[in-house]
Order: C-alpha cells, then sequence, then structure tokens
C-alpha cells in the first residue's frame, strides 16, 4: 500500500500526529502518549526505508536521538533496525547513521531484556552481512575502497568494543552480547577459507579487503590483548560465555594461543593444564564443568605430552601412537580409581580435597568433545567395523579403560549408597535407606570426624554440606557417563573374552555384553536406592541414552536387555511387601520403568509399553490387604505413580492414550480409597490424564469452549468411560439420598471435572444415550457446595439439549423459591454485599449513560453517603461487606474528581469527612480509591479546588492517624498528588510539624512499606522547605529555621544513603529514587545558580553528592522499576521532553551533566573519587578477601546485584575527569595564580598517591595469596 500510494507516508505521519495532538488536549492525557507517538513514526519511517520510499537523509535526526534515548526496549531496536537496514547494497549506510550507532550501540549491550538483545543481533547481523555483500565483487570492491574506510572504522570499533565487553566487571548481560556480536563477525567478516567446507566459503575480495584493512592498522582481531579477554572469558562461571568464548577458541584462534609478547606456549599449556585440574578437584559443579571444558580445550588444539599411560594398559604401544584423548582419558582413570580407594580409607579428606565428580566430568566431555575419538568412532559405527578407524585408535586399549570407568563407577556408586548413606542401619539386599537413616549415617561420619580433629569450628559447619554434595554429584555424575559410554562407543552382542581370536573381535565392537548388563544394574541400583529428585533426573538421562542404544540395535540379544530390566522393576511393584519406607511419589521407580519405556523406536510395536501398562492397571486395582503397615510403601502406590509419570511422557505420544480409559477408572477409585497415599497418587494420576485427555489449554480462561472437547467425539474414542463415568455418579447419589446429598463422595469431583469439560454442537435426540447423565447432574445442582454446585451446572449445560436449555434455566429459577429457609437465608447472608458490590461496580462501567441525569446523580450520591455516614464497625464482619465499602467509596471519589457531570446537590465536604471518619474501613477504602485515579490520572481538570480541600486535610489528618495501612497510602497519596502537579505541601504553613512527624514514624517504625512511603513524603515536605528558604516561595510565618533544614538535609541524606543500598528490599530501593526524583533536581538547579553567581553552600553541596553518587548506583540496580524511578529523576534534572530515559543513556547523562555544571566544585572531586577509588578503602576490602579465602564453601554468597557494573562507572569518572582537567586547564592564570588550579592539581596528586598505594596492596596481596597456596594440592574459594 505505501508503495502504491504516493503520499502514503505524509498521510500516515500526519495521522500518528493528529492522535497525539488529541491525546495530549483531552481531560486526561496519557503519560507514555509521547512514548507511542515516537515509535509510531518510527514504524513508519522503517517501513518505508525498507520499501526505498525514503532514504536516511529524510528522516529527522532529533526524531532518531529521541527514540534511542527511550526506556522502551521496542522503540530503541525498531530505531537501531532502521539504522541498520539499507536496501540499496551499494550505497550502505551512511556517516551519520554510522555515528549515531557508535553514539547509541554500547548503551544497548548491557541490556537484561533478551527479546532486545536477540533482535539487536539480528539487525547487526543484517548489518555486517551488507558489508560483506559490498565486497563480494573484487571489481566493485576496488572501486568503493577508499570510500569504506569509515566502515572499516565502524568494523573496526564495533569488534574492538565488544572484545572490551569481556572484562571481569563486566555484567552477564554485556558479556554475553559482546560475545555473540564478536562471534558475529568472525563467521561473516573474518571467517577464513576453510578447505573442508563445501558451501559457505567467503569471498575472495573479503580476504583481500581484510588484508588492506590490517596494512591500515584496523582489523587486529587476534591481537594479545584480544585472545587474553577471550581465554578469560572462557574461564567464566556463567555457562553461556563459557560455551560460545569456547566455540571462539576452537573455529577462529590459531593456536598455539599467544597472550602477550613474551609467551611461552609450553608453560602456558602447563599453567592451563595445572588450572584444569584444580578446578576438576574442587567441590563446586560449576567449577568442575569449567575444568573439564578446559581440559578437552588442551587435548583439541594441542599435542600436550604430559601424560604416562605405560603402568595401566596390558598391550602397552608406543608414545607416538597414542592419541591426546587416550592418553588425557588414562590418567584421569587412574587419578579416579587412586581417589576411590583414598575415600574408602580417609573419607574426609576425599570431600574436602578431591571430591570425585570432577574427573568424572572430564571423563564424559573428552569423550563427548574430542573430535579424534569421535571421528574414529563415527566412522566405525557407519562401516560397522572397527578396522576402519585412524592406526592411532586402539581399539583393544580403549575397551580396557572403558571397562575400568565401568569398574571404578560401579564401585564409587555401591560404596556412595551402601557404606556412607545407609551406614549400618541398612542392608545392600534393602531397596533404599530413608532420608532420616541418610542423616544418621552423616551425622556419625561428621561426629567422628569431630572427635579426631581438635579444631571443631572448621568442621561443624561446612562438613555435612560437602558430604552431600559429594554423595549426590558423583552420583549423577556417574549415570550421565555411563550413559555417554553406551551411546557413542559401539557395542558387541557377545562376550569377547569368550571368543577364540581377540583380533578378530575387534570388528564386533567395543563394548562387551556383560559389560552392557553390568551399567544397567548399576542404573537400576542409582534409582531405585537413591531418593535425590535431581539424582534421579540426571541418572535417567543416561539410562534413557542406554536403552535407546539398545532397543534400536539390529542384534536381538541386545534388545532383549532392556525387557530384563523392565521384568525386574516390574517384579519389585508386583511384590507383595516392599521392604522399605514410605516414598514420596515412588522417588526413582517412575523413572526407571519410563525410561526403558520411552526407549521403544517409533516404528516398531510398543511391546514394553502394553506390557508396562497392563501390569500396572491389575496391580493399582488389586485390594488393599488389611494388615498392611501404614509406614512401609504399597504396590498399588507405585503403580498409581508409574501410571502417571507414563501420562505424562510425551514422548510415548498417541500410544498411551490406549489404555487412558483404564487409567481414569484407577485413578477414580483410588480417589475412593481410605489411606491417604493411595489417594495423593490417584489426584495426581488424575490431573495427568485430564492433560492428555483434552489436550493443553488454548485460551486463557479455564471453562471457555475453546477448551472442551465434543461430547460425542470424547466417548466415541473412549466408550468405556461413558459407561464407568454415568455408574460412578449414580452410585455416588444414590448412595447419599438418605443424606439429601449433604455429603458427596470424593470421586464424584473427578467425574464431573471431566463431564465439565465436554460440550455440544448439535441437537440431542431423546433417543441419545447422553442424556443418562442429565438426572444425577440435576440433583447435584442442589449440592450444599458453591463448587460442586459449580462444575454441575457446567455439566449439566453439557447434556441439555440446545432447544431445552432456556425453559431448562426457567424451570431451576422457579424451583429457587422451593428452596429451605435454612438455605434462603444463609445464602442471602453470603452473598447480599458481594450482589451489591457488584450493581455499583455495574453502575460505574456504565457511567457515562447513567450520569448524565443529573437526578439519577443526584440520588445515587445520597444513597452512598448515607452507607458512609450510617455506617457501624459491626458491619466489617458481615461476609463481603469491606468490598462493598471500597465500591462505595470508589464510587464517591470519582464522582467528586473524576466525572465532569454536576449532581444537584453535592457536599463539596464528602472526601474531607471520609477522610476524616473514625472508623478504619472508610478511610482505608478513601484512601486507596484516591491513590488509584491518581496512579491512572484520571483526575478531571475542573478538580484543582477540591484536590487544595483533600490536600489539606489528608495531611491535616496525618499526624492523627493511627492505623498502619491508612498512614502507608496516606504517604503515597502525598507523593502522587506532588508528581502530578497539585503540591500538597504549598497550603500548609506548619510544614516543620508535617516532617517531625513522618520522621518520627521513619525511624521508629518496623513495617517496610510504611517507612518507604514516609522517605517519599518526606522528600516532598523537604522540598517545599529548601525552596522556602533558597527561593522564597511562601509568606514570612512559613520560613524554616536555617539550622533546622540544615539538620532536616542532613537526615534526608543519610536515609537516601542506607536505602540506596542493593542489599535492602526492591520497595526501598524504589523509594530511594523517587525520593531523589523529588529533591534532586531542585538542589541542583539551586546550587548549579549559586555557583554561577560564585556561591557555595556546604549542605547543599552534601545533598548533591548524594544525588549524584546514589543516583548513578539506582541506575545500575538489578530491578527494572528501580531503574525506571532512577531515569525519571535523571530526566527531570536535565530537563529532557522524554519522561524515562534509558537507564545506560540516563547513567552517562548524569556525569555529563554534573561534569559541565559543578567541574570547579570539591564536592564533584569526591564524588570522582569515589567512582575511581571506592567507598571502601583498598585495605578493607583485601583483608575481607583474606578472610573469605579460608572459607570452604560449596555455594558462593549470592551477588545482590548482578547488572551493575562497577567497570562502567570508572570509565565515566575517568571521561568526566578528563573533561573536568579540560576545563580547568582553560582557566587564564590571574597573576599566573589560580585557587581552582592550584587546589585541583594538589586534589590531583593525593588521587594518585591513593592509586599507588592501592596499587601495592593488591600486588602485597596476590603474593601472599601466592605463597600462602605453596605447598598445597587445592584452594577453594
Amino acid at each position: 500500500t505505501m508503495s502504491a500510494i504516493s503520499n502514503s507516508v505524509a498521510l500516515l505521519l500526519e495521522a500518528a500526529e493528529s492522535r497525539f495532538n488529541n491525546n495530549v488536549n483531552s481531560k486526561s492525557p496519557s503519560a507514555s502518549s509521547a512514548i507511542r507517538y515516537i515509535h509510531a513514526r518510527i514504524m513508519i519511517y522503517s517501513a518505508a526505508k525498507s520499501l526505498d520510499i525514503i532514504h536516511f537523509g529524510q528522516l529527522p535526526e532529533e526524531l532518531l536521538h529521541s527514540a534511542l534515548q527511550s526506556w522502551d526496549d521496542d522503540i530503541r531496536i525498531d530505531a537501531i533496525s532502521l539504522l541498520c537496514t539499507s536496501q540499496k547494497r551499494i550505497d550502505g549506510l551512511s556517516d551519520t547513521e554510522i555515528k549515531l550507532l557508535r553514539q547509541y550501540l554500547p548503551n544497548n549491550f548491557n541490556s537484561d531484556n533478551t527479546a532486545f538483545r536477540q533482535r539487536l543481533l539480528a539487525s547487526l547481523k543484517e548489518y555486517l552481512s551488507l558489508q560483506k555483500k559490498q565486497a563480494t565483487d573484487c571489481d566493485q570492491y576496488r572501486t568503493l575502497k577508499l570510500q569504506l574506510m569509515t566502515k572499516i572504522e565502524f568494523l573496526d570499533w564495533l569488534f574492538n568494543y565488544s572484545i572490551e565487553c569481556l572484562q571481569p566487571d563486566a555484567s552477564f548481560q554485556r558479556s554475553i552480547t559482546g560475545l555473540k556480536v564478536s562471534s558475529l563477525i568472525f563467521q561473516i567478516i573474518a571467517s577464513p577459507w576453510n578447505p573442508d567446507k563445501k558451501k559457505g566459503q567467503p569471498p575472495v575480495a573479503t580476504a583481500e579487503l581484510i588484508a588492506w584493512a590490517r596494512q591500515q592498522k584496523y582489523f587486529e582481531f587476534l591481537s594479545f590483548k584480544n585472545q587474553g579477554l577471550l581465554f578469560h572469558s572462557f574461564q567464566s562461571q556463567q555457562s553461556e560465555v563459557e560455551l560460545i568464548s569456547k566455540e571462539i577458541l576452537y573455529k577462529h584462534v590459531t593456536w598455539p594461543i599467544v597472550v602477550s609478547a613474551s609467551n611461552n606456549m609450553e608453560n602456558f599449556l602447563a599453567m592451563i593444564v595445572a588450572n584444569a585440574f584444580h578446578l576438576i578437584h574442587s567441590p563446586k559443579a560449576s567449577n568442575c564443568n569449567h575444568g573439564a571444558s578446559m581440559m578437552t580445550l588442551i587435548i583439541n588444539k594441542k599435542d600436550y605430552k604430559g601424560f604416562d599411560i605405560s603402568n595401566i594398559s596390558s598391550h602397552p604401544t608406543s608414545k607416538q601412537d597414542v592419541d591426546p584423548t587416550m592418553e588425557a582419558v588414562v590418567l584421569l582413570v587412574e587419578l579416579l580409581d587412586h581417589e576411590i580407594n583414598l575415600a574408602e580409607s580417609n573419607l574426609t579428606y576425599v570431600i574436602k580435597e578431591a571430591p570425585i565428580h570432577g574427573i568424572l566430568t572430564t571423563i564424559r566431555h573428552c569423550l563427548l568433545e574430542c573430535p579424534n575419538f569421535n571421528k574414529n568412532i563415527s566412522k566405525s559405527t557407519a562401516t560397522r567395523n572397527l578396522t576402519t578407524a585412524s592406526p592411532s585408535f586402539s581399539t583393544v586399549q580403549w575397551r580396557y579403560i572403558l571397562k575400568k570407568i565401568i569398574d571404578c563407577v560401579d564401585k564409587l556408586v555401591s560404596y556412595i549408597l551402601v557404606d556412607i548413606l545407609s551406614g549400618d542401619d541398612v542392608s545392600e539386599i534393602e531397596s533404599s535407606a530413608s532420608f532420616a537413616d541418610m542423616g544418621k549415617a552423616i551425622n556419625r561420619i561428621v561426629l567422628s570426624e569431630i572427635n579426631n580433629n581438635s579444631n571443631e569450628n572448621d568442621l561443624t559447619g561446612p562438613l555435612h554440606d560437602l558430604i552431600i554434595s559429594f554423595c549426590w554429584l558423583n552420583l549423577k555424575e556417574s549415570g550421565l557417563l555411563l550413559g555417554t559410554i553406551v551411546d557413542i562407543v559401539p557395542l558387541a552382542d557377545i562376550n569377547l573374552e569368550q571368543s577364540q581370536s581377540m583380533m578378530d573381535d575387534c570388528t564386533k565392537g567395543i563394548l562387551e555384553m556383560a559389560e552392557v548388563e553390568k551399567i544397567g544394574n548399576i542404573f537400576i541400583k542409582l534409582l531405585t536406592k537413591c531418593r535425590h529428585k535431581g539424582v534421579i533426573e540426571g541418572c535417567s538421562i543416561g539410562f534413557i541414552q542406554v536403552c535407546t542404544k539398545l532397543l534400536g540395535s539390529r542384534s536381538s540379544n541386545l534388545q532383549a536387555i532392556p525387557q530384563s530390566w523392565l521384568n525386574q522393576a516390574l517384579s519389585v511393584i508386583t511384590a507383595d511387601q516392599i521392604s522399605s519406607s514410605f516414598t514420596k511419589k515412588s522417588a526413582g521407580l517412575p523413572l526407571l520403568i519410563q525410561s526403558i519405556v520411552s526407549s521403544e523406536p517409533q516404528a516398531k510395536q510398543k511391546k514394553l509399553l502394553k506390557l508396562s501398562m497392563e501390569t500396572l492397571e491389575q496391580v493399582a486395582c488389586q485390594p488393599i490387604r488389611e494388615e498392611h503397615d501404614d509406614t512401609t510403601d504399597l504396590p498399588q502406590a507405585h503403580a498409581l505413580n508409574v501410571m502417571k509419570v507414563l501420562y505424562r511422557d510425551s514422548s510415548l505420544g498417541g500410544d498411551v492414550l490406549y489404555y487412558a480409559a483404564n487409567g481414569v477408572k484407577c485413578a477414580i477409585e483410588g480417589l475412593q480409597s481410605p489411606i491417604w497415599i493411595i489417594r495423593n497418587a490417584s489426584m495426581h494420576l488424575f490431573g495427568a490424564l485430564v492433560s492428555r485427555l483434552f489436550g493443553q489449554k488454548r485460551v486463557r480462561d479455564e471453562h471457555s469452549n475453546y477448551n472442551n472437547t465434543q461430547a460425542t467425539d470424547f466417548f466415541s474414542r473412549y466408550p468405556f468411560l461413558k459407561l464407568f463415568l454415568l455408574k460412578e455418579i449414580k452410585l455416588a447419589i444414590d448412595n447419599n439420598m438418605d443424606r439429601e446429598i449433604t455429603k458427596i463422595h470424593g470421586g464424584v469431583y473427578p467425574i464431573l471435572i471431566i463431564l465439565s469439560k465436554l460440550q455440544q454442537d448439535e441437537e440431542i435426540n431423546s433417543s441419545n444415550p447422553l442424556l443418562e447423565f442429565v438426572p444425577p447432574l440435576r440433583k447435584l445442582l442442589s449440592a450444599p457446595s458453591l463448587q460442586l454446585r459449580d462444575l454441575a451446572a457446567r455439566s449439566f449445560a453439557a447434556f441439555t439439549s440446545i432447544n431445552e436449555r432456556v425453559s431448562t434455566a426457567i424451570e431451576l429459577l422457579r424451583g429457587l423459591s422451593a428452596m429451605s429457609s435454612q438455605n434462603m437465608i444463609l445464602t442471602t447472608k453470603l452473598h447480599c454485599p458481594v450482589v451489591q458490590k457488584a450493581y455499583l461496580d455495574l453502575l460505574w462501567l456504565f457511567n457515562k449513560n447513567i450520569l448524565k441525569d443529573a437526578t439519577v446523580t443526584d440520588k445515587l450520591y445520597r444513597n452512598c453517603m448515607d452507607v458512609i455516614l450510617n455506617y457501624n464497625k459491626n458491619y466489617s464482619v458481615k461476609v463481603g461487606y469491606p468490598l462493598y465499602l471500597r465500591a462505595t467509596a470508589k464510587l464517591l471519589v470519582n464522582l467528586r474528581l473524576v466525572c465532569s457531570q454536576k449532581a444537584v446537590i453535592l457536599d463539596d465536604k464528602c472526601l474531607e469527612l471520609m477522610i476524616k471518619s473514625p472508623y478504619d474501613d472508610i478511610r482505608h477504602s478513601t484512601l486507596i480509591e484516591l491513590a488509584s485515579i491518581l496512579d491512572n490520572n484520571i483526575i478531571n481538570d475542573s478538580s484543582s479546588g477540591k484536590t487544595d480541600r483533600v490536600n489539606r486535610t489528608l495531611l491535616t489528618q496525618l499526624p492523627k492517624e493511627k492505623n498502619m495501612e491508612c498512614l502507608t497510602i496516606a504517604f503515597n497519596v502525598v507523593f502522587l498528588m506532588d508528581i502530578h502537579g497539585f503540591k500538597p505541601m504549598q497550603k500548609i504553613d506548619d510544614k516543620t510539624m508535617i516532617w517531625e512527624f513522618i520522621e518520627s514514624v521513619i525511624i521508629t517504625s518496623k513495617i517496610l512499606s510504611m517507612c518507604s512511603y514516609g522517605l517519599v513524603a518526606a522528600s516532598v515536605v523537604l522540598r517545599e522547605m529548601i525552596l522556602i528558604h533558597y527561593k522564597g516561595n511562601c509568606d514570612e510565618n512559613a520560613i524554616v529555621d536555617k539550622s533546622s533544614l540544615a539538620s532536616y538535609m542532613h537526615r534526608w541524606s543519610a536515609w537516601i544513603a542506607v536505602r540506596s543500598s542493593y542489599g535492602l528490599p526492591e520497595s526501598s530501593r524504589i523509594a530511594a529514587a523517587n525520593s531523589l526524583f523529588v529533591v534532586g533536581p531542585t538542589v541542583i538547579q539551586i546550587l548549579s545558580e549559586m555557583i554561577l553567581s560564585n556561591k557555595f553552600n556546604d549542605q547543599l553541596n552534601l545533598q548533591s553528592e548524594i544525588c549524584f553518587i546514589n543516583g548513578s548506583r539506582l541506575l545500575q540496580d538489578e530491578q527494572l522499576n528501580v531503574r525506571k524511578s532512577a531515569t525519571n529523576f535523571v530526566s527531570k534534572t536535565i530537563g529532557s521532553a522524554i519522561q524515562f530515559l534509558h537507564s545506560t543513556y540516563a547513567l552517562e547523562t548524569l556525569f555529563h551533566h554534573y561534569g559541565q555544571s559543578f567541574w570547579q566544585t570539591d564536592f564533584m572531586w569526591q564524588c570522582l573519587k569515589v567512582f575511581l577509588l571506592g567507598q571502601e578503602s583498598m585495605t578493607s576490602t583485601l583483608t575481607s578477601l583474606i578472610q573469605e579465602s579460608g572459607n570452604r564453601l560449596i555455594f558462593e554468597p549470592e551477588n545482590p546485584n548482578l547488572y551493575a557494573e562497577e567497570c562502567q562507572l570508572v570509565i565515566l569518572a575517568i571521561r568526566t575527569l578528563k573533561n573536568v582537567a579540560d576545563r580547568i586547564d582553560s582557566i587564564p592564570n590571574d597573576d599566573g595564580i589560580n585557587e581552582t588550579k592550584t587546589k585541583f592539581h594538589q586534589w590531583l596528586y593525593n588521587l594518585f598517591d591513593e592509586c599507588i598505594v592501592g596499587f601495592e596492596d593488591i600486588i602485597s596481596y596476590l603474593y601472599r595469596s601466592s605463597a600462602s597456596s605453596e605447598g598445597r594440592d587445592y584452594i577453594y574459594v
């Protein structure tokens, strides 16, 4: 359409402007109208530019700046996409577009919006692809080479900035964005020619362009600094950052890696290996995963000659024939065997110094990620002949190594489950130890260690957690490792040891059947003897790999193994008595059976599923023996839990639905059981079945017809259910007829849930068998339970003929008169206030039509006022009355402040009476509605006089308010009145009294919300007192004493400093940001005017310093709402037309504004010093680090703010300091001496001295750390 109509862009822009103007001129202008107007224009220009209707020169640059500075993520990313889009390939981006991207892209790299980052990468990918296409044609490239210099400079800047985002103190968001952008540049621009690739080779001209750019000192992608930062990011604790940096190091970095000009490759590799072994011996799983990644990186990129396998293999080979993967795995297996033996003799040492699970992780990573091993395995699997592998691939040695791994894992699992977790209480024959038995066994180990160690304080804390972590992580990693081995290694369907010739059997596979069966027994042991959910789920992943490999094999011998495991698992359920204490949800038994059943190939008949479901249904329906023990597991409960897991498994698809009808029968009958364990399992099974029978919800409304199924279709798929459900519902009602349905059997609820999800779309004939459900459902309509009546009514409607629904509804309504008087009185008492509340809400929905009549409005007003005036505190005990009172207050407040219609008689003092009411409920409802109206900005323009009276009454009532909730809301109303321009404090003379009352509340109250809102209300009072003192905006009676004001300002500054801390709750930090919004712009403006007049004020300096430091930190808060409130403070300070700025841009703007306004002041220099050196001294920081280095904790203390970046504050502080220094150096010398210049130089010298001292402290700390770690195997920090 835009291409077809010549002036379409102008018409769309005119329509957008017209709508914006109408909104601005309306009685209740929307605060976001300006944002929506900017977004609309950006989208219009973006569509026009993509169609090549307009070019960049026709775009308003002011609009682009406003969009790129906006708080809204969608607006910013659409503006960036607009800049990155260029329809004509040759033209590319203009210099102005590149300038805007360089200016605003850094502000968007730290976005915590995942969708925003994805769109940002897509836009940059489009731009990079455009640059690559420009170099496709060699002749075109040579003619445009000089014109591309600007683009080359931008690309070079973009890559260098992306790499700089990997600095140690950068946030996760900035690091991951920088890594992905640099990865895009490597892939699209700097990708070298690869002879192994058949498609996607870079153009020849691209290499020529890069070579020419490097001659101009650009495109140094792999400089020493860049390689060092990439390798540092590879050592990140963030898994996603580690993964992407690892991919870059694999694909785009040429080894040996060089991180400095004097780098020694062998020493560097030795350092990496030492660090890797240090990490894999950490008790933390994240460190072990990282150490495993480092080990695989070394094996893949460098044949590091540091391993010896001569003492393990019975078939030794020459050193040059050993591949690095085998070399590393052999060393790890030897280390694994050694540490398992060591654990049996000295468990405490192993738990703290060598917790084993890191070795298991590293072996798994080596088998999965080392290309030499995988290529040989893949080649032999494809040809089904191991002789096709490379000569360095020793099948015999790998068979020996894998067998040893399996033996070690079996030994480790048995040791943990039997010796550690079971102790002397549970023998190996029993299925599992209870959590109580596990706790006793672990406590015995801890007590034994305490008795053997004199330093009890060093052990009683973390040792218990270390033991638990040791057990669970080792069990989980054991399962994952075994699953990986079976999944990637070729299997032999015979036992090779019985073969005559070992060399002949090398072609049949590496892993023998005996080893596979042993692995299966280990998994069964893990899944039946362990109760930890994470371990069970982790082991089930490995077990699924094993079963999938076996069931997909061509060998009948291998295919038969999982069925034997299934029979073994089912035998546990079918046993008469299970010797185990009560187990929640049957622990790992359901996942054991699910892993086997779900691994059957899709194209084949599901024999194992059929066997499982038939057995489980049979066990679930068995009667419970009278002499059962409540402390032991019941076979019926196990069967129900396993069925639940199978029905939830989406991989089984429609195969499992064949058994759904019998599953519903088992669930409903189980809900009628007198035993809780059976009812609980049946409830979970029924929930799983409902999801599978009716599918996922299509719309949010639970009872919408879109989520329902046709009754005829449903019962045609499950004919058994129709008879069963009808039988059960009739039986339940017949058994309760003598009690007049005062008690309904529990099985009726699930039946009604199923029936309520059915619907009819056609006429129901009188002969339709579905009408048999109508009589019992009709009886349930009079049940005493509201939930039961609701379900029965929905079910009854589905089974009622469409033509008879109206007559049936009339008949049911007439039947209400026949209700017993007792039930009618009960219903009236319950629902009368609720009905009245709904009636008032309905009136307000139609206010535009109903309230036009002054008579109706006056009558409504008088009735509502009667409710308020005749209120009795005893009414609050009536059910639903607080809701009715809130609706009444809402109508009254809206009549006074929102409606433009005037009633015949309206008392102007109604709101004042409600605010002063002696009843808490009335005041609470009135204040809540006032806050709601102000928050939505819907007060009518003609209500300013009314709001003045409300403000005066509200502030006068504050010191008298005793209800804490009312006081909290009143504080919020004061703030909302102020930000909407109603100035609540201007009409109050005694502001000191209001301040002192709010101050007492903040100091004495322990209610967080009250203190937060009170701080903001106190800020409104303080700002008015500052304006009175420095601007004289009042009469003489309202002047505040100077010393009192200084005291108030000092206390306010202390509150802001404390409540801006990241460790406090979010509401406290939002209150600090709102307080800065109220007071900060006024203080900064007054101080700026005084400085221009060469006047200085220490108290204003302190407040400006507080605003600068704490405002900067709040702009880096982790919570979005806190940052948004802080950006409002910056926007008002700089006088921006945009109410909410992007937080990163606002931070940069705040530094720039302070640098321009206060460059010659001492407090500004002190602020820069705080940002550069921190609020705490380097000595105290290092002391705390030294104390923390001795702690052996599994989990590090949580960082209260993952979004904050101290390095960005330092960068901005350095940039501002340079600008300040330039301004001061430009001051002309008066008689050769200038006081400001002299003070600044002296301050700069002192700053330099402190930096030198701090640097020396850091060097000393690192030296002591290195010396203290010398001679120790591992240090955990």
